[in-house]
């Protein structure tokens, strides 16, 4: 089972400009030279630019193409992708009205800020505008140079069960990551309904637009969430158990207002409470144990048990009902990454 890295996280505020507008030409050049940037960066360039290694604080340009949007309540933003790297989130109090049902290329000015190497990367917008708004002001910063690898180098191991929204329907074996998020969604609405036919084509969208904004967002791999939603609700949004667990990701009342959801019957909330839940039972037991796959097991146990019986038997707690959840995710996961 492949697990690939979990992807930078772009948080974009408002506080600096107004999300409905644009900067122009002049404002966006003082900018640059307010904060010092000297090159416009790729998202390709990204990672090599500010090494494994950067913690602390500093400011950048990075362009690159939007190709979706999504909103929920507390939680909106956009998805950029480059042919040569894989698509990071983009998070948005507002999403700028000009980024709304278009895919277009656009530069932004970030504020990029980590405290731990172990922790993703947050960028806070100041500016942005539309590249064919903007010319360069400079041109664009070289492809960097991967520098050789040496014996007594410090590996940094990034947290498992990687980002992706890989094709669902596919069986070739070839890889889909480059399929722009306007291409994946149908596939994913698609197979929705095959689990539920139940459901308008409408519903199935909203449900396949929310796993693969949210996943792509928390760094979670898309068919692990589809997974889990088909055995906690058949991809039901108004599932609800015999002990009050509610919506699509069955989350219980007191799980739901820890995660700040309102609404656990809204299939945009309720997908944002599960995945951003799920993100973090990955990281803690990664966190513990090192290895993805029993970080995997125990994430899922606990999801399904709760982290109390975690910690109380050591592992997977000794409930046949919960034995079976872990084992029937674990597999129905490994049926869609089989391919890959």
């Amino acid at each position: 089972m492949k697990h690939l890295a979990t992807p930078l996280i772009l948080v974009l505020l408002g506080s600096w400009a107004r999300a409905e507008e644009t900067v122009s030409r002049e404002s966006f050049a003082k900018l640059r030279q307010r904060f010092a940037i000297d090159r416009t960066l790729r998202i390709d360039q990204l990672e090599a630019y500010l090494t494994a290694k950067f913690t602390g604080a500093r400011f950048i340009e990075l362009r690159g193409q939007v190709t979706g949007s999504y909103s929920s309540p507390g939680m909106s933003g956009v998805l950029l992708e480059h042919p040569s790297a894989d698509p990071i989130a983009v998070e948005a109090e507002t999403v700028p009205a000009w980024l709304v049902g278009v895919e277009r290329e656009a530069r932004f000015i970030l504020r990029v800020e980590r405290a731990e190497i172990t922790n993703p990367l947050r960028m806070v917008m100041i500016a942005a505008a539309p590249v064919e708004a903007m010319p360069d002001l400079v041109p664009p910063a070289p492809a960097p140079v991967a520098k050789p690898k040496t014996a007594t180098a410090k590996t940094v191991t990034k947290t498992p069960i990687g980002r992706g929204y890989k094709n669902l329907a596919s069986r070739s074996g070839s890889r889909t990551w480059s399929l722009p998020v306007s291409e994946v969604t149908p596939i994913y609405a698609s197979f929705i309904q095959t689990r539920n036919p139940r459901l308008s084509s409408r519903e199935a969208s909203r449900i396949a637009e929310g796993v693969v904004g949210f996943s792509v967002n928390y760094g979670v791999d898309a068919r692990l969430i589809m997974s889990v939603i088909m055995v906690e609700s058949g991809f039901d949004p108004f599932a609800t158990s015999r002990k009050g667990a509610m919506g699509l990701g069955q989350l219980m009342p007191r799980t739901a207002a820890g995660l700040g959801v309102r609404s656990a019957y809204d299939t945009a909330e309720n997908l944002y409470g599960m995945i951003k839940h799920l993100r973090r039972l990955l990281d803690k037991y990664y966190g513990q144990t090192g290895d993805s796959q029993r970080a995997l097991q125990l994430s899922l146990a606990a999801y399904n048990a709760g982290e109390g019986n975690v910690r109380k038997y050591g592992g997977i707690p000794p409930f046949t009902q919960t034995q079976n959840y872990v084992r029937k995710i674990i597999n129905i996961y490994a049926q869609l990454t089989d391919s890959q």
